[in-house]
């Protein structure tokens, strides 16, 4: 070693008891980089901290000098000093190098384009114009003094929070004696590096024949720089180093993915900076006269960039201040500008919402809050935001702290739960298309990682649920791809620690009949589709009787991709069965009842042309198919036969049996393929929740219920289905305005609030027209489903007579079957054709029996009596939910035989005394809001953002007639003037006492006592009410972060006393040691 070089670092200052190191903020092979503040001087710098320095000692000094000198520049980096830490009084490899450096809080130009392009958007041009400009500033300086940097990258271009420009790490870069001197060695990061400099090595190629270089290796740099700020990455970003380098050397100069997106200036100037012949490559200084650089402003409007923790945290790009004075008054015009909360707009209006909203969703922000409710708006395209390091960073109990997102409600649901030990539910809704499913998916992704679940296998359980239910729930619609065809409500079960412990589905309202009918261009179930084309892929096609090839039972087109998806599909859900516990016996019968409700529809009936028979009779026309059938449901062949083409009822103590006509046999058949597939679905769900069920050791169990319904439909053609499917949103609506605006509002007047009162659209008397019981319209349905008189004739007419002054009923002015309703969310004409039919959903007793009796365990269990516990079947109006008025006999066809074995037989059809479909859910969504209403709701609104499903496509009238029937700026009002957050005196005292008071003091539950915690927390603008104190959205957040604080403290706290505690055991531990060698020393003295 030099010994002045050795000296030099030798007399760096010690920088222990100077500066106090905050957060890593960055690391790399031989550094890392802290925040750090001085200890007497109000001054935070970013402090890079190197190892083995004494081996790089050169290199060190040499950047150190350039630090020194040249920092002054305003596009360098400042440099605050450089400081010695040794480990010990001789020079020793430990030793640390500390070099104290300006700390530019908006991270690196790189880390901004990236999260830019990750959230689906990118920087424009006049952005990277600018960012290139300041670059140049510092390189034509450098450059001026012989100084070439060679390592121009993204990743070493800070943006302070000002938007100031700053090029950092010298550590490559080469001082020359002159502007003429030309460098020969080869350094820099690959992907970045010039043709010139990778010839220099060793493989260089013959084109190259000086293999040297001077500072225009920096213009090559910094045009890949560009393409990384435009692209998200550099060129051969994928390649592994020496690779890229290879392709650089012999390849064409690269350019952005999509030149025709990008302006020809930008395009141009990149161009200009990669030639690949460095002769005819522009120095520096040159590329000030391009356009694109020109047209550059000398001053930017400020561009707010804050990080915190290495992640942004808000981000403005603006335009730059070449508009006209009077035009900067409005900058939402002119400016990619907006704020992540719509409560703190100033100026409320239709207008302003819409803005913000698109603003955000042009930066690629889908969400935004009202409050504490969440926005999210459709992207239509995956978004590189739900990982682990989102996941991660949203596991604080203050969402306030990053952008919104899905994972900060749940993270607020679960710390609601832990702190107020009470249910919580999350309502997520919008119409269909607007990405519900998804993101309760997200929901339970996000929860299951918060809970720690006991078990890995009992995480990967939870998050198996959704895929599988998404397979045999969802459905291809005219407006959705994967449109949820049932309702489903997972409460996810959660210990007193906060342990996730396991789960309970409830779901309803399964659109069986799509089963059978499809609207035009719409789908069956996916399942279906994923098991014809994966037993094809698996050769398995066979074993369930099903044909080689699946176009053969597909009526429409399917692309090579769409075949391959399917493919990928059917795998994820063998893996669903799989890790959530099902048998291989109980996936191969799932697989036969699916491939027996796949062929069920191919048995075709025939009319008896024999004259011997009087009355009209049906055949089987093609018993093969009825033997397959048989053979997968395990059951006999006759005994369909039997069920299909025969009807029996018990009348007046005897056993009646009757043929059936084709028509009736065609509709016994489409009913026992629906039957089948529900009882499935259902027998699903049951098995998740015996799977899924916690132990039962723990004393008491939480639940966070997230709901995820059908959106609110509305078609060319609108069926029963769609009335049931409206008429739950309108009761979750309802239930929203209730919690949201009533509530609230009637709260304040009991508790002597003095606060405006905000009106909104209550959507209560459509409500009462569906459900009343004395008069509603499924009261009316009702009564003429059990009616053996009635037809949709009577039904319509009934309804015209029983509604037609109803404000929000409409009588068609011809004689249609059809009538129209005035929903909150818009008018919907219902065809009342079919809701006879649907509404009584009969299944044959035959067909009940023929399929208790099969040999498949699955398939029997689902069609033996039990009780409807919860919402599992509310859609299949069937005897399952009574007890068969048949004993089980060994064979059907001893029929004629049971009228002794009957006892007293009930009176009329037994179809009549069925429940209908419209009162399973009517009392199944009465249980569901039962059990929301125990619950703390927190609310997502989710938009669809435009009807054809594109991605980047924002429909201003889409948005905002989703938005105005919604009743988002209502809601943005009241969040911006009420206290959503009521807790009675003893509560609050209970949950927040140690915030205050000593946790073991006894103190009374009084208004003053609330008020002293309140400002110990510094809460301002809250309400003391009579009983209760009345908080704003953002006060608990405000009270959480108060309870992180504590639990930090308490673990520094018991980790100074553990640490104590082992102290005191090793100490006696190493006196007794020591005793007992003296007391064998002594021995041996002795002996």
């Amino acid at each position: 070693m030099t010994k002045s070089k050795i000296e030099t670092i030798k007399n760096f200052p010690n920088p222990v008891g100077t500066w106090t190191l905050l957060d890593l903020i960055g690391d790399g092979l031989y550094s890392e980089v802290y925040t750090a503040k001085h200890n007497k001087k109000n001054m935070m710098v970013a402090m890079k901290i190197t190892d083995n320095i004494w081996d790089r000692k050169e290199r060190l000094l040499h950047e150190i000098d350039i630090l020194r000198h040249h920092s002054q520049h305003p596009n360098i980096i400042k440099f605050q000093g450089c400081f010695l830490k040794r480990r010990h009084l001789t020079l020793t490899a430990e030793d640390q190098l500390w070099f104290a450096l300006e700390y530019c809080q908006g991270g690196s130009v790189s880390e901004l384009a990236r999260r830019v392009r990750d959230k689906g958007n990118r920087i424009r041009e006049n952005i990277i114009a600018y960012i290139i400009r300041e670059t140049m500033n510092a390189l034509a300086f450098l450059h001026e003094r012989n100084i070439i940097h060679r390592d121009i990258k993204g990743g070493n271009i800070l943006l302070t929070s000002e938007a100031h420009v700053k090029l950092i790490d010298f550590d490559v870069s080469a001082m020359l004696k002159t502007s003429q001197q030309r460098r020969q060695s080869c350094t820099g990061t690959s992907y970045w590096v010039a043709p010139e400099v990778i010839a220099c090595k060793s493989y260089a190629n013959q084109q190259f024949e000086e293999r040297s270089y001077d500072s225009r290796c920096d213009t090559w740099s910094l045009g890949i720089t560009a393409i990384e700020l435009a692209d998200g990455k550099p060129p051969f970003a994928e390649q592994h180093p020496d690779r890229a380098m290879y392709k650089i050397l012999r390849s064409v100069p690269s350019t952005v993915k999509e030149p025709t997106l990008w302006r020809a200036d930008f395009n141009d100037f990149i161009k200009w900076c990669l030639a690949k012949n460095a002769d005819k490559r522009p120095f520096i200084q040159d590329l000030f006269a391009h356009p694109l650089i020109k047209d550059v402003p000398e001053k930017p409007v400020v561009v707010s960039v804050q990080k915190h923790f290495n992640h942004l945290k808000f981000i403005v790009i603006a335009e730059f201040n070449t508009i006209h004075e009077a035009a900067v008054k409005n900058r939402n015009q002119f400016f990619n500008y907006s704020i992540n909360d719509l409560a703190k707009l100033e100026d409320l209006n239709e207008d302003s919402l819409l803005s913000h909203l698109i603003s955000r969703y042009n930066m690629g922000q889908i969400y935004t809050y009202i409050g504490d409710i969440l926005i999210a708006v459709n992207p239509f395209k995956p978004l590189k935001i739900y990982n682990n390091e989102y996941s991660n960073r949203y596991r604080s109990a203050d969402i306030t702290k990053h952008d919104p997102h899905i994972y900060a409600i749940a993270s607020a649901t679960y710390n609601d739960l832990i702190i107020n030990k009470r249910n919580q539910c999350c309502i997520i809704s919008g119409e269909s298309g607007a990405g519900k499913t998804v993101s309760a998916g997200f929901l339970v992704q996000h929860l299951t990682k918060l809970g720690n679940a006991t078990t890995r296998a009992l995480e990967q359980k939870i998050l198996q649920v959704n895929p599988l239910l998404e397979a045999f729930g969802n459905a291809q619609t005219l407006f959705n791809d994967n449109s949820s065809r049932f309702g489903k409500y997972l409460e996810m079960k959660f210990a007193d620690d906060g342990t996730v412990t396991g789960a309970q589905l409830s779901q309803f309202l399964l659109e069986k009949s799509r089963i059978v009918s499809q609207a035009n261009e719409e789908r069956n179930f996916h399942i279906l589709y994923y098991i014809l084309y994966g037993f094809q892929f698996n050769k398995i096609a066979k074993k369930y009787h099903l044909p080689e090839n699946p176009e053969a039972a597909i009526f429409h087109d399917t692309t090579k991709a769409i075949k391959t998806r399917y493919i990928d599909k059917f795998r994820e859900v063998q893996e669903c069965f799989h890790v959530i516990g099902f048998s291989k016996e109980e996936l191969d019968n799932t697989f036969s009842i699916l491939a027996a409700v796949l062929q069920i529809g191919d048995i075709d009936f025939l009319r008896d042309q024999s004259n011997e028979h009087l009355i009209e009779r049906s055949l089987i026309k093609n018993n093969e198919k009825l033997r397959v059938v048989a053979k997968l449901l395990s059951v006999n062949a006759e005994d369909i036969e039997d069920a299909l083409i025969r009807n029996t009822t018990a009348a007046a103590g005897e056993v009646i049996v009757m043929n059936n006509t084709v028509t009736k046999a065609t509709e016994c058949r489409d009913a026992m393929a629906k039957a089948l597939y529900g009882r499935l679905f259902a027998w699903i769900v049951d098995r998740i929740n015996m799977l899924l069920k916690p132990d039962s050791h723990y004393d008491r169990l939480y639940n966070i219920g997230i709901l995820d319904i059908f959106g609110f439909e509305k078609f060319d053609k609108n069926s029963f289905e769609q009335l049931c499917i409206n008429i739950a949103n309108e009761q979750i609506q309802y239930f929203f305005n209730r919690h949201i605006f009533s509530l609230e509002q009637e709260e304040y007047v009991t508790e002597g609030i003095n606060l405006d009162t905000v009106s909104f659209k209550d959507n209560k008397p459509v409500l009462d027209m569906f459900l009343n019981r004395r008069n509603g319209l499924l009261t009316i349905l009702d009564d003429e489903t059990v009616l053996t008189t009635s037809s949709t004739r009577t039904l319509v007419d009934k309804l015209h007579e029983g509604l037609a002054k109803n404000e929000y009923y409409l009588q068609p002015r011809d004689n249609s079957a059809s009538f129209a309703i005035f929903h909150y969310a818009a008018k919907v004409i219902y065809d009342a054709s079919l809701f006879l039919f649907k509404n009584r959903d009969t299944l044959q007793q035959d067909i009940v029996q023929l399929l208790s009796t099969s040999a498949h365990p699955s398939t029997k269990t689902t069609y033996i009596p039990r009780k409807n516990a919860n919402l599992l079947s509310i859609n299949d109006n069937s005897d399952q939910f009574r007890s068969l008025p048949y004993p089980k006999v060994k064979s059907l066809k001893s029929k004629k035989k049971l009228p002794h074995l009957l006892g007293r037989p009930r009176s009329g059809s037994n179809t009549h005394s069925k429940l209908t479909v419209a009162s399973y859910f009517r009392n199944s969504l009465a249980e569901l809001l039962s059990k929301m209403t125990e619950a703390q709701p927190h609310f997502v609104r989710c938009i669809k953002p435009n009807s054809r499903n594109e991605a980047d496509n924002f429909d201003q009238d889409r948005v905002l007639t989703q938005l105005t029937y919604t009743g988002v700026i209502e809601t943005t009002n009241i969040r911006r003037q009420g206290f959503p957050n009521r807790i009675s005196f003893a509560d609050f005292m209970a949950r927040y006492q140690s915030l205050g008071f000593s946790a073991t003091r006894k103190v009374q539950p009084t208004s003053d006592n609330c008020e002293k915690i309140l400002k110990a927390c510094k809460i301002e603008d809250f309400a003391i009410g009579k009983t209760k104190v009345f908080l704003r959205y953002y006060h608990i957040q405000q009270l959480a972060k108060q309870f992180e604080k504590q639990h930090q403290y308490a673990v520094i706290i018991q980790k100074a006393i553990r640490g104590w505690l082992a102290w005191v055991k090793y100490s006696r531990v190493k006196t007794f040691r020591s005793n007992c060698a003296i007391k064998i020393q002594a021995g041996n003295v002795l002996y």
